[in-house]
């Protein structure tokens, strides 16, 4: 199934070429020219737990509302994992890039935008937001399922699904790294930050994987033949006065 991106620019020109990029892409796009039309697409004031959309590419500089003011109303709703918001920023605007990853930007990229680029950043926060989903989803399976042998299994299939996503995310930072190599030196110190987030949450999920798997292996019932009749007759014999 396709993504969901919602774009964020007062410039219909941005998010005309945005659109028509995303959706060359396969994504599915939606558009908002300011902060407050995104904060209505958003149902920001609703009672949903789960965003509406599955990114948000968003401008820092709108009048009336700008980035970085929705940003924090994203954030004070959603985490970075639920929803990734990658900031569009004009290149001298370091400042701004510093403050937008501060207040919990997933990422950020240079107007005018460079497509492999924002291709690039985008997947991999996806890919990083699906892990999240599968995690959440394993650990609810597994805390709902009976003590038994077939935790094991359930886990170890768990544990296959989710690592299949965390490789791919593993590639797209090295993807990543070789696009911030080529960063001028006033935008590296940023990139590599960003790459060490990634990396934390990569290494942070598996190593939940890792404790989910202890988990159930310690849950694992170890099983042994036992007389029936021996434990009827015990049964019987312990409640028998209650009976006169």
């Amino acid at each position: 199934m396709a993504h969901t991106i919602l774009v964020v620019d007062d410039s219909e020109v941005n998010r005309v070429v945005a659109r028509a990029k995303l959706k060359e892409a396969g994504y599915f796009v939606s558009t908002s020219n300011d902060g407050y039309e995104a904060l209505e697409a958003l149902k920001i004031e609703g009672e949903q737990n789960n965003p509406p959309f599955d990114a948000v590419l968003l401008d820092v500089m709108m009048p009336g509302m700008d980035g970085m003011e929705v940003l924090a109303k994203i954030r004070a709703k959603w985490s970075k994992l639920q929803l990734p918001v990658i900031m569009a920023t004009a290149k001298d605007q370091q400042e701004d890039i510093l403050r937008a990853l501060g207040l919990g930007a997933n990422d950020y990229v240079i107007k005018p935008l460079d497509l492999p680029v924002l291709m690039a950043r985008l997947s991999t926060h996806l890919e990083l937001k699906e892990s999240h989903e599968a995690l959440k989803r394993a650990q609810n399976l597994l805390m709902t399922a009976a003590r038994s042998e077939s935790t094991g299994l359930l886990a170890s299939g768990v544990a296959h699904e989710i690592r299949n996503p965390l490789g791919q995310i593993q590639m797209g930072i090295s993807g990543l790294e070789s696009f911030a190599k080529k960063m001028p030196d006033e935008d590296r110190e940023v990139g590599e930050m960003i790459m060490t987030t990634i990396k934390q949450a990569v290494a942070k999920a598996d190593g939940i994987v890792v404790q989910l798997m202890r988990a159930s292996e310690e849950q694992r019932l170890d099983l042994e033949g036992a007389d029936l009749n021996q434990i009827v007759t015990e049964v019987v014999g312990a409640v028998k006065d209650q009976w006169n």
